[in-house]
């Protein structure tokens, strides 16, 4: 025990070499002495100390060798208890885990007796569960039996001699306040000790969240279902997992035809690369997708327009699937293309109108030059040909610039009320003769169509170009159809280019049956310059001068067109209940004057022409090319002065600013307007105001002096 070798080398040692200490040594002898006189014998527990120096546990009991002669010595025996004190702490530990556990339990752990339900043993979060203050007040107040309703102790009572155990049984524990909770039991019946132990769980909380949660959902549910916006759901792979009924009423699927089916199945190609882009940047990134747009095909087969909102769908912190909601914006992407063509022709058209006013005073210069020169020339002199050349030319290209102008719809116009029928057969009686035979021509004009007001020159053009267009579409002859007739629109509708109000409309049809057009040249036929005639002539401006004076006519077009089946261009005009009024105005004869002129206009090569120009026929003139300086010059010689040539188009100070001042220095003066690049309103607006007259640029130097001669009348 001591791990002695032998009994010699053991006899004779100090007892106190066998205790861990000294002082336990004269604790244990004065235990001794005291246990021996009044026991005779005595027992001790103790670390008893090998010859190593190692420790063991030692039960040592002592007894007199005579207890009539205490002194005589004593009996030791020690016994090594260290495996017995090893299981004794084990299970002094065991317990007090035991009792730890059971003390600080989450749950509720209990034991009740069965003859009378009253609790033997509690833990401390039993009796909150109970909802009393203590333990000790739950073991001597109540019974078990006083949380439950008679049916529910039957049913558990029943199971337990039934089963001799439940297991996560869910009741209602009732409180003395009257409040209920919601729990849990386990537990098992010891008949042969006669008592049930087992525990309790308060599942209130799990139980109202479970509530509410299916609440929550319920109303997910009913916000998916009913949503006005179609929304869906699919899997990480692509496939739908739900719709609701508004996509189902967009894409006309049903819910069974969809679900499990990639979203690839639904559109082409592009669209599916598109989609799967944008899924995988949001897997990636967990940004969610904003404003995809992508082609999706309807079970009818129509391609829609789709705009989408896009995020993932989580459990936890794992990504599972995608869900969003989608729009169908093919009516307003058909909007927003219809918008963007006509502020593409408002652009083109405001950039034509600028190239013809700056042309236009180029022209003026050439055109008064030729014509002055011209007039003065006799018709035997050799360079009179080449004047009347140079004239014609430019008068040309002043046709030219009418069109880009009537494009721009800030061209000269005089609108009154016009017989349509009437310009149809004046352009009929033309094209009839002038056009090839191979092209049957053909007029169906309505009785008593309501007028056009409108401008006669440019209604005659587009008549024109509608029929020049459809003569070219038929190179190897064939049929044009010209018609007038009356339409009511009764609601708003589409033309492509712009919408059709309601209302009464005089239209106008044309009708070939030549090559057609594809839907891309359909798209772009109002556009300046295009034409799909390439060296065979051609300046593409035709029908872009006919959108342009249909627009500035307040009416709207519509072209219909396929390969190989013709063209049908049909033309609405606001109907107009007033009558035509057919005027002629007699020619003023061209003659010299002897008035004092003052010219106003920045270019100064068209100064220098008018000057030269009217002094030869007798005019006095003063000139500038300022505004300011014109009315300085006006106010220093008003009693001079019969007649002003104003340009409006001026830098710095421009004509309606120069009218207005020398309005103030005289209110009778007498003003005539000049210029390229027509605004209507503001040509109005001064003549209202007591301006005169008004000519365009360009002009020949006849007509500047026909018009003179009118106003000095």
């Amino acid at each position: 025990m001591f791990d002695f070798k032998s009994e010699d080398e053991f006899l004779g040692k100090d007892t106190s070499l066998f205790v861990v200490s000294l002082d336990e040594h004269k604790r244990i002898e004065k235990h001794v002495r005291n246990e021996l006189k009044t026991k005779g014998y005595m027992e001790i527990d103790t670390k008893f100390k090998r010859i190593d120096g190692t420790l063991f546990d030692g039960h040592m009991r002592i007894n007199p060798v005579d207890p009539k002669y205490p002194g005589q010595g004593e009996i030791v025996s020690i016994l090594d208890i260290t495996k017995r004190k090893v299981a004794e702490e084990a299970l002094k530990e065991s317990e007090e885990l035991y009792r730890n556990l059971f003390e600080t339990a989450l749950v509720g752990i209990w034991r009740v007796k069965i003859q009378d339900g009253r609790y033997l043993r509690s833990n401390l979060k039993c009796a909150e569960i109970a909802g009393v203050k203590s333990i000790d007040e739950l073991l001597k107040k109540y019974k078990v039996s006083e949380f439950f309703s008679t049916d529910e102790r039957k049913k558990i009572f029943t199971l337990l001699k039934a089963e001799g155990e439940i297991s996560d049984f869910e009741t209602h524990f009732k409180l003395k306040d009257g409040s209920t909770k919601h729990v849990l039991i386990s537990a098992k019946m010891f008949s042969e000790k006669s008592y049930i132990e087992g525990v309790i769980i308060d599942i209130t909380h799990r139980k109202q969240a479970e509530a509410a949660l299916k609440e929550s959902e319920e109303k997910y549910r009913n916000l998916f279902e009913n949503s006005i916006e179609p929304v869906f759901t699919v899997d990480l792979e692509g496939n739908f997992t739900s719709i609701n009924k508004a996509f189902e009423e967009m894409c006309g699927y049903s819910r069974d035809e969809m679900i499990g089916k990639n979203y690839s199945k639904f559109g082409n190609a592009e669209s599916a690369e598109r989609i799967y882009k944008a899924y995988n940047h949001l897997y990636r990134t967990g940004e969610p997708i904003k404003n995809l747009n992508y082609k999706m095909l309807t079970k009818e087969g129509e391609e829609i327009t789709i705009e989408s909102y896009v995020d993932v769908i989580r459990k936890g912190e794992k990504v599972v699937g995608f869900q969003g909601a989608i729009r169908d914006i093919t009516e307003r992407k058909r909007i927003e293309e219809q918008l963007f063509r006509a502020q593409k022709m408002e652009a083109l058209g405001t950039l034509a109108g600028g190239i013809a006013h700056d042309f236009n005073n180029i022209l003026a210069t050439i055109l008064g030059y030729a014509s002055f020169l011209k007039n003065k020339a006799d018709r035997s002199d050799r360079f009179y040909e080449g004047l009347s050349t140079i004239e014609s030319s430019a008068l040309r290209a002043s046709d030219l610039t009418s069109q880009l102008l009537a494009y721009s719809r800030k061209g000269k116009l005089e609108i009154k009320p016009i017989n349509i029928n009437r310009i149809v057969e004046e352009v009929y009686n033309f094209i009839v003769k002038t056009f090839d035979k191979s092209i049957k021509i053909k007029i169906k004009t309505e009785n008593d169509l309501c007028a056009v007001e409108g401008d006669e020159s440019q209604l005659n053009q587009v008549i024109m170009n509608l029929a020049i267009n459809a003569r070219d579409a038929m190179p190897d002859g064939g049929l044009l159809e010209i018609m007038t007739f009356s339409e009511i629109v009764e609601k708003e509708t589409d033309m492509g280019y712009f919408s059709l109000d309601p209302g009464e409309y005089v239209c106008l049809k044309c009708v070939d049956t030549g090559i057609g057009m594809e839907e891309e040249i359909i798209k772009r036929i109002f556009e300046p310059y295009f034409t799909t005639k390439g060296d065979k002539g051609g300046t593409g401006l035709g029908m872009s001068v006919v959108f342009g004076i249909i627009k500035g006519h307040d009416g709207y077009i519509d072209v219909n067109s396929e390969p190989g089946r013709g063209t049908d261009v049909k033309v609405f005009f606001p109907a107009s209940k007033k009558k035509e009024e057919i005027l002629y105005k007699g020619l003023i004869e061209t003659k010299s004057g002897s008035e004092t002129l003052l010219i106003i206009d920045d270019e100064k090569s068209i100064l220098s022409m008018l000057e030269g120009a009217l002094m030869d026929y007798g005019y006095k003139v003063f000139s500038t090319n300022s505004g300011e300086e014109g009315v300085k010059i006006y106010k220093e010689n008003e009693d001079k002065i019969d007649l002003v040539i104003l340009d409006i188009k001026m830098p710095d100070m421009d004509g309606k600013a120069v009218f207005e001042e020398m309005l103030k220095i005289n209110p009778g003066v007498r003003v005539l307007l000049a210029s390229g690049f027509s605004e209507e309103e503001q040509h109005y607006d001064l003549l209202k105001s007591g301006a005169a007259g008004f000519i365009g640029k360009p002009f020949i130097v006849d007509k500047l002096l026909e018009a003179i001669g009118r106003i000095m009348l």
